[in-house]
């Protein structure tokens, strides 16, 4: 064997124990009928009994299902001709959609109807978010992994939008005035409530999601594996899991979700769901789900949910 076919298996076998080696874990799941085909884009709910769930199909229609009862029903309702991407909820319970459209849509689960908050511009938003009511909101998107902008609306109804190269693919708040948003090779903060961003130096993968269990800590993972984690509200973030390194499998992670400083947890594309009950330290993955891609993770209490392509709806039990 000549000396670079046998670095290339030693390679692919040190890749093999490492992606083979973390320990896995079951948790009580149950498949939920939502009846759609369509892809289930993200989950929220404001309290026990009331969720939203948003989707929809690319170009031909987007759609919300609502729970007043716990997720035992569902009831769906038809917004667009496009599909819905982004799901924010602000301080007071309501929640905000958007997707391809230049319409934002808004209520509160209890609510009968949407409200259409119409815009000028059209845009394939990718994730919304809001804090408190009267402050607005902030949508984020772009396409082909790059054409990115952050479009701040406030609330008197003035518009700013900020464009970057790359796509921007998920925003959040940890406080009032903090925002974070990452996308391809990039993560942003804003410490002003949206009106300037300044560009961390974290880059390599193209985050797909960012969380922030409190004001301080939060984290963000990436399509090829990355895990990144700040204590310092984003003012720096360290590296826990290079999903580009040699020696790591890649995964490809969707959503990450925690629900306190150390129980988190990561879904994404082809039945994949990783657990942390140590603030991120280590990692186990949950086995024995379905062979689907997942797109968020949502925990409330002792209830988790999950969303994906097809239709797919997984509610699970916090052990």
């Amino acid at each position: 064997m000549k000396i670079n076919q046998l670095k290339h298996f030693l390679l692919l076998s040190l890749l093999t124990v490492c992606s083979c080696s973390k320990e896995k874990i079951a948790l009580q799941t149950e498949e939920i009928n939502a009846f759609t085909s369509d892809d289930l884009r993200a989950i929220q709910f404001t309290d026990a009994q009331n969720g939203c769930i948003i989707g929809g199909k690319t170009w031909e229609r987007g759609i919300s299902l609502i729970t007043r009862d716990g997720g035992k029903t569902w009831q769906r309702d038809s917004l667009q001709g496009w599909s819905l991407y982004g799901l924010g909820m602000d301080t007071e319970g309501a929640i905000l959609t958007s997707g391809i459209t230049s319409e934002v849509f808004k209520k509160k689960v209890k609510d009968a109807k949407f409200q259409t908050l119409k815009e000028k511009q059209w845009s394939w938003d990718r994730d919304i978010a809001a804090r408190k009511p009267t402050d607005g909101y902030i949508r984020v998107g772009g396409q082909a992994w790059q054409d990115g902008y952050i479009t701040r609306v406030f609330g008197d109804g003035s518009v700013q939008r900020d464009s970057f190269k790359q796509e921007i693919e998920s925003v959040c708040f940890s406080d009032d005035s903090t925002v974070h948003a990452v996308g391809y090779g990039v993560i942003l903060r804003s410490t002003n409530g949206g009106r300037t961003w300044k560009t961390n130096g974290t880059a390599g993968d193209f985050f797909q999601s960012v969380c922030f269990p409190s004001a301080k800590v939060g984290y963000t993972v990436g399509l090829s594996g990355t895990i990144a984690k700040t204590t310092d509200a984003g003012a720096t973030w360290t590296i826990l899991r290079n999903g580009n390194a040699y020696t790591v499998s890649d995964e490809p992670f969707r959503s990450i979700f925690f629900t306190d400083l150390l129980r988190g947890y990561i879904v994404g594309e082809g039945g994949l769901m990783w657990q942390t009950l140590d603030g991120g330290d280590s990692w186990k993955v949950v086995k024995d789900l379905p062979n689907a891609d997942f797109f968020d993770v949502f925990v409330l209490g002792n209830t988790g949910w999950i969303v994906g392509a097809g239709g797919k709806l997984i509610r699970f039990l916090v052990n």
